[in-house]
């Protein structure tokens, strides 16, 4: 199931309570979620190709890492924002990096 997929998913989730609230700040997350997934396809989908080369793996291994951790840093933001309990969704982040930088600045801001 690609970002886009699991974000759509909690998105429509999402969009039955906005029906009924009208919450015009949940409608603007639900919408930068959607975006971000879109990114994170489109990224997934140009690093799958560049992969599929060996001489362009070899010349730009580390490059292609950065492509990767900027679909999971979208696949995880994006979920946050789809989660009813954004806290929470904090703690299920799956790229270490970005789990321990947002909840330092939580706690800075504590």
């Amino acid at each position: 199931m690609s970002s886009i997929d699991v974000i759509d998913v909690q998105a429509l989730a999402i969009e039955q309570s906005i029906r009924r609230s009208s919450d015009t700040n949940l409608q603007i997350r639900v919408m930068i979620a959607r975006e971000l997934a879109a990114i994170a396809t489109a990224l997934e989908t140009i690093g799958e190709q560049l992969c599929s080369d060996p001489n362009i793996v070899a010349m730009h291994f580390f490059a292609l890492q950065a492509i990767d951790e900027l679909c999971q840093r979208h696949d995880n933001i994006g979920r946050i924002l789809c989660a009813e309990d954004m806290e929470a969704a904090l703690n299920g982040i799956t790229l270490e990096s970005l789990r321990v930088r947002l909840a330092a600045g939580l706690s800075e801001n504590a």
